[in-house]
């Protein structure tokens, strides 16, 4: 909770992807390195990826354009080229 905390007072007035995704709403959540989600806090939301904003972690679609929390891993600028929408800067 304190890292949370720390992301949220720091990371401006934009939201951030996290790295956290699942394939749809009736499955678990995972990391980027495939390790599963201890589900610590609560994602609100049907997306399939969770970003951090002002209240929270929230889940939207892939191809809405936010900013990334660290870097952006390979499979997800891999996997998120086939959509118009998605910025890979």
């Amino acid at each position: 909770m304190e890292e949370l905390n720390f992301l949220k007072r720091y990371k401006g007035p934009s939201d951030h992807w996290i790295g956290l995704r699942r394939e749809s709403s009736h499955h678990i959540w995972k990391w980027t390195d495939n390790m599963e989600y201890n589900n610590m806090l609560a994602i609100r939301g049907g997306g399939e990826c969770a970003f951090l904003n002002d209240n929270g972690v929230n889940s939207g679609r892939i191809y809405m354009n936010r900013k990334w929390i660290c870097s952006k891993p390979n499979n997800y600028v891999y996997s998120c080229q086939l959509c118009p929408h998605w910025d890979t800067t």
